[in-house]
């Protein structure tokens, strides 16, 4: 998604290792911010998330950069989610359903 700002809120690891910006949030406030190799460094609450998680931090980044998987990735967002007004979004029934 480049040129978008996207706030995208995750648990696995695995979803969020390649992005540009990493914001790790303890306690409700900002702890750490950064890309997932400066956070493995400087952040030891994400760093054991990840080591919880098995994220081998070549190995996934291998993964995700193959090219035959990103070239799926714009083709993942031309399915609509949701519809409505910013303000009143409503999820669409077969959102959930495997593309």
């Amino acid at each position: 998604m480049r040129g978008r700002t996207v706030i995208l809120i995750a648990h696995m690891m695995s979803t969020i290792v390649n992005d540009d910006t990493i914001v790790v949030v303890e306690n409700g406030r900002v702890a750490h911010t950064g890309t997932h190799y400066e956070l493995l460094d400087k952040s030891t609450f994400y760093s054991n998330v990840c080591s919880m998680q098995n994220i081998d931090k070549e190995a996934e980044n291998k993964v995700a950069r193959e090219p035959e998987l990103r070239s799926t990735a714009p083709d993942l967002l031309k399915h609509p989610f949701v519809t409505g007004e910013l303000d009143d979004l409503q999820p669409l029934n077969h959102a959930a359903r495997k593309f």
